[in-house]
């Protein structure tokens, strides 16, 4: 699976702390994020979670509207 993000804005409380972030990591390609603590990698990590997950959920729920129409 490739994970892809391209012009990404995280704002907590109406304050931005990311801005047009984007990021590629390849299929089967070992990543990593570097930095100094403190760096958002948590905010970061959640963030692709969130999205992976509401794939997910797009995909079942695709799933089961296929099996319905047949």
């Amino acid at each position: 699976m490739r994970l892809e993000a391209k012009d990404v804005n995280i704002s907590i409380s109406g304050k931005p702390i990311v801005q047009h972030l984007s990021i590629e990591v390849p299929d089967r390609k070992f990543s990593a994020f570097l930095g100094a603590n403190g760096s958002l990698f948590t905010s970061l990590i959640l963030l692709a979670v969130a999205i992976a997950l509401e794939l997910i959920a797009l995909s079942v729920i695709r799933a089961k509207f296929a099996a319905r129409k047949r």
